[in-house]
């Protein structure tokens, strides 16, 4: 997936994030790429079973309208967030990848093209990514790491550290949310510390990231 960061432009905005994933069609990239059984919310965990309780789907009823959309393919809408967003003729960005990446995100790239969104790439290694990050370097967009599910307890993607957490979130929800986590999971009430991470998954897909 693509860590879009938050901390500079466009991304900033939230209007651009969303018509951002609004121009992606995630169940056309699922019916061609994996064979119909792509798992569209697979962020910000990775999907696995036995930690099902992490995630929620499209038709969850305690997902509204607006987050749903956001996974749903609307280039129109992405057009006019975009506008509403400053960018009526569309934005330049750039996104830092491996070589390994360049095909996964040529198929963004194309469809974000559509709605004016236009990526160059800057391939480079990945020792030469992590340093980039590390000292908060990189462009707009690069790609995300993936985050095993067993340490949804310790959600280091929104850690305030430049390398686990590409798109330099910082959101004050987030961190309380992550400092009771942990309290949770130290008890090994492992149960309970699933169902307060779903809501923390709840509020941060309505943000875009």
């Amino acid at each position: 997936g693509a860590a879009m960061r938050v901390d500079i432009p466009p991304f900033n905005d939230i209007r651009v994030r969303r018509a951002a994933l609004m121009a992606i069609d995630f169940k056309a990239i699922s019916d061609s790429v994996f064979g119909g059984k792509g798992w569209i919310l697979a962020y910000p965990w990775d999907y696995a079973k036995e930690y099902a309780g992490l995630y929620v789907e499209l038709d969850d009823p305690d997902i509204p309208e607006s987050t749903r959309e956001l996974y749903t393919f609307h280039p129109e809408k992405a057009k006019q967030l975009l506008k509403e967003a400053g960018y009526p003729n569309g934005l330049k960005t750039v996104a830092l990848i491996t070589a390994a990446q360049v095909d996964d995100f040529a198929i963004y790239k194309d469809m974000w093209s559509k709605v004016g969104i236009d990526v160059t790439f800057d391939i480079r290694e990945s020792a030469a990514i992590n340093s980039i990050r590390t000292a908060g370097q990189h462009p707009p967009l690069a790609a995300r790491d993936r985050v095993p599910p067993a340490t949804f307890f310790r959600p280091a993607v929104f850690a305030e550290s430049p390398t686990s957490n590409p798109s330099r979130i910082i959101d004050p929800f987030i961190n309380e949310m992550r400092v009771k986590l942990r309290l949770t999971a130290v008890t090994k009430n492992y149960s309970a510390a699933i169902k307060e991470t779903r809501e923390l998954t709840k509020y941060v897909l309505a943000q875009a990231f």
